[in-house]
């Protein structure tokens, strides 16, 4: 882990307040397929077009209700694509019917339906709901993902008695898939800045 931390840095732990499912996904659909650079830069001139205040380091998201009502022009030329702006509609629209859960519903919810309704919005396959559970609510992680991510991290025939059972160690399967995933670059639309 040293030597992961030393290349690396220091792993972001979420916030007390964390991302809700609406805003870690809004952000997820934004940063497809883009490199975290051109991403973080759509994703401002978007938030930009709601004049939303900054608080600190909070950005607020637009409501669900005021990204319906956005003009899609003025999203494709903030830099959103269409098929993009199509997902975060049904995102909004999702959020406001009840399916997308806040953050306090989350929290009750077995995982199985947390993926089941989240799978459901246009754009967001079972991987980004998963990433979306691992780096935003880190004690709901899942053993098995968690198990390879610490053989990953570890890279030793030893991980298993290094990590034989993640789900007792919600602030170690956090570091593990951190550590984990960073190399790869699959960590930066779930970072917590």
């Amino acid at each position: 882990m040293a030597k992961l931390h030393a290349r690396f840095g220091d792993c972001p732990i979420p916030s007390e307040r964390g991302h809700s499912a609406y805003e870690a996904l809004f952000r997820a659909i934004v940063f497809q397929q883009l490199s975290g650079k051109a991403a973080g830069t759509i994703l401002r001139r978007v938030l930009a077009l709601f004049d939303l205040e900054i608080l600190g380091d909070i950005v607020p998201f637009p409501s669900p209700q005021a990204f319906l009502l956005m003009d899609d022009e003025a999203l494709r030329g903030a830099g959103l694509s269409w098929n993009k702006i199509k997902a975060i509609n049904d995102l909004s629209q999702k959020k406001i019917d009840g399916i997308v859960p806040d953050n306090e519903e989350v929290h009750h919810l077995p995982d199985d339906e947390i993926i089941e309704r989240l799978i459901s919005v246009r754009g967001i396959g079972r991987w980004s709901v998963q990433m979306y559970l691992i780096f935003t609510w880190a004690a709901r992680i899942f053993g098995q993902l968690m198990i390879w991510a610490c053989k990953k991290a570890s890279n030793t025939p030893m991980a298993s008695k290094l990590c034989p059972n993640p789900r007792n160690w919600p602030f170690w399967r956090i570091i593990c898939s951190h550590f984990a995933l960073m190399p790869h670059g699959i960590v930066g639309a779930f970072a917590m800045n």
